[in-house]
């Protein structure tokens, strides 16, 4: 019995240590004091440019820390939990990171070679796995 309450109380941290998802259904739109480069954000879509939008996880790991979003060394906004954010580029090659550091929130970055194509949407995720892996991938 205790070794099955053990199982059980184990399998429930783990489950607690993942993150849920966010769409743009569930999500919220980065706020603008967190556009850092505001020339790439528009609501009207130029096909001449890729779209890429980044949307950040929902749970209780890290969700007090605030991601920053790079391209090629260069931050261009910050993504807290639950947001997303759709930027227009200029079709070529990126170094996409994501990081996070500072207070009590650990060290992290992550890098996505990406290139992007005219008319082109990418889409990346930010979270956590079940084992407490931090990810930052490409889902469409």
């Amino acid at each position: 019995m205790k070794k099955a309450l053990f199982v059980l109380g184990f399998v429930l941290v783990l489950v607690g240590c993942s993150t849920t998802p966010t769409s743009l259904d569930t999500g919220i739109k980065a706020p603008d004091k967190y556009i850092y480069e505001k020339d790439l954000v528009s609501d009207t879509v130029d096909n001449s440019k890729g779209r890429v939008l980044i949307l950040r996880d929902k749970g209780f790991v890290g969700s007090g820390c605030t991601f920053d979003i790079g391209l090629n060394g260069k931050k261009v906004f910050s993504l807290g939990q639950s947001q997303y954010l759709e930027v227009q580029l200029e079709p070529k090659f990126y170094l996409l990171s994501a990081s996070i550091g500072g207070g009590l929130c650990p060290n992290l970055q992550m890098t996505q070679n990406m290139t992007l194509e005219a008319g082109e949407k990418q889409t990346y995720r930010i979270g956590w796995a079940s084992n407490g892996q931090f990810m930052f991938v490409r889902t469409q």
